[in-house]
């Protein structure tokens, strides 16, 4: 989310009076805080702790609705329904010309280890992955004379690998179409482009049961009566490393580390005027 996105959002004007009272309050709340704060070791964890009061201040909070294996998303004028076997939560979700878009749609089950992959950083679980991820949990299913459960489902992030799986059982005999949202440009990495698709337990060649249209790469299956398994891959970007950071990410990082080096400077003068 860029800065000039975030006034879009329902917390915005909340969280800027948060940050406002925080800079009025500062200049006070050092010179109060060094009364009990004294030595290098306790002015450092004054100075975290205003960093991570200062980080959660500028972090929009969303709001999300949470869904279980049994929430039914159904189409009564088509008798289609759509289900997950595994729960999870959206951010929003809108029932358009029988397609189902989610907005933030995050699974129960998605895991990415960031130690593992840069070092740092611990292991997420389910929305936290979102972050990660180029396509934001957008997810959009369109159904025609069917009803699917979808079995399983890996969002791909910035790290490798680049690639994942969507599986899912169906009844009925019409089509299923997918938008995975990954067609825009991020990092000169314009979305899977390596498809692999299983139609009953039998791979299908392009063009027969499946077929891939538009610059968004909108996959459409037809003639399943069991079960489908889709493989996503990109080949368009370097397999010895995650994504650079967007630039958003980086105008943070740059403001926050800012903020961090001011307030250490400010205190070290203090705490020298103090002296004398």
């Amino acid at each position: 989310m860029t800065i000039f996105e975030l006034n879009k959002h329902p917390h915005f004007f909340g969280q800027c009076l948060l940050i406002k009272n925080f800079l009025r309050l500062f200049p006070k709340a050092v010179r109060s805080s060094y009364i009990w704060f004294k030595g290098t070791k306790h002015v450092l964890i004054l100075v975290l702790l205003i960093y991570v009061f200062s980080f959660s201040c500028i972090t929009p909070v969303l709001s999300k609705v949470d869904f279980s294996s049994e929430t039914i998303f159904s189409i009564p004028e088509y008798g289609n329904q759509l289900s997950f076997q595994i729960g999870g939560s959206y951010e929003s979700v809108i029932l358009e010309n029988k397609t189902w878009n989610f907005v933030g749609l995050a699974l129960d089950n998605y895991v990415l280890n960031l130690t593992e992959k840069r070092g740092w950083g611990g292991v997420l679980y389910g929305r936290d992955v979102l972050d990660y991820s180029p396509n934001d949990g957008n997810f959009s299913v369109l159904l025609e004379n069917c009803n699917i459960t979808i079995t399983h489902y890996d969002i791909v992030t910035q790290f490798a690998p680049y690639s994942g799986w969507l599986n899912y059982s169906v009844s009925g005999t019409g089509s299923q179409t997918f938008n995975l949202h990954y067609f825009q440009p991020i990092g000169g990495w314009t979305g899977p482009n390596l498809w692999t698709v299983y139609v009953d337990g039998v791979s299908k060649p392009q063009n027969e049961n499946w077929g891939i249209s538009g610059t968004e790469r909108i996959i459409t299956i037809s003639g399943a009566t069991n079960n489908v398994s889709i493989f996503y891959d990109s080949t368009s970007i370097e397999r010895d490393g995650p994504l650079e950071p967007d630039s958003s990410s980086l105008q943070l990082i740059i403001f926050v580390s800012s903020i961090i080096i001011l307030i250490i400077i400010g205190l070290l003068l203090l705490n020298r005027k103090m002296k004398k």
